[in-house]
């Protein structure tokens, strides 16, 4: 079975704020950083809480139409960290995007689609390590339905404490995972699709 890799087309990250985390969670996006992906949440003193997730997009329109992905991932390398140890932090997953547009504005926060992968992936805190997060569950439905479409498949990627906020509740200190994007710092580091 062949294998076919595509380096990232778009890539950023997007934040949103409010005064609990469950309203950053659903807040509008309000700022974003292209080529550079970040998934984090920050409390800053019990009044404001941030949530940050990381977009990435793939022009796998190279593809024919009847291809069928059996499976596949998308690598990314840890760039720094920031806090303590967090599995809320640390654990991640990707959700579709419903913008697979080719600008990068900090609406993409508000595209999360309802097709998410079943793995999660601990990313931990050692800089310069490379993970592989999981496209399953619905979410490879998801990327099958965009090539037999003709269209770019776009993500996010959301921390524990982003899309299981009932359980993680608010956050405490500050406590980030960012990892390299476009273009890459470090060499081989650019995230890809597998």
């Amino acid at each position: 079975m062949p294998t076919t890799t595509y380096n990232v087309d778009v890539d950023g990250w997007v934040r949103g704020t409010g005064g609990s985390q469950a309203v950053a969670v659903a807040a509008n996006g309000s700022f974003n950083r292209a080529d550079f992906g970040n998934v984090a949440y920050v409390g800053l003193g019990g009044t404001t809480y941030f949530t940050a997730r990381t977009y990435y997009r793939f022009d796998t329109t190279a593809l024919d139409t009847s291809a069928v992905v059996s499976s596949a991932f998308i690598q990314i390398r840890l760039q720094n960290s920031r806090g303590a140890t967090s599995d809320a932090i640390e654990n991640v997953k990707l959700w579709s995007s419903t913008d697979n547009s080719s600008t990068f504005g900090s609406s993409l926060f508000q595209t999360t689609g309802s097709q998410f992968s079943n793995t999660a992936t601990d990313v931990g805190n050692t800089t310069n390590s490379d993970h592989q997060i999981t496209i399953d569950g619905t979410l490879l439905t998801y990327l099958n339905t965009q090539i037999a479409a003709g269209a770019k498949p776009a993500f996010l990627l959301r921390s524990k404490g982003d899309y299981d906020v009932a359980t993680e509740g608010n956050a405490s200190g500050v406590n980030t995972r960012g990892f390299y994007g476009l273009p890459a710092a470090a060499g081989g580091a650019v995230p890809y699709l597998s």
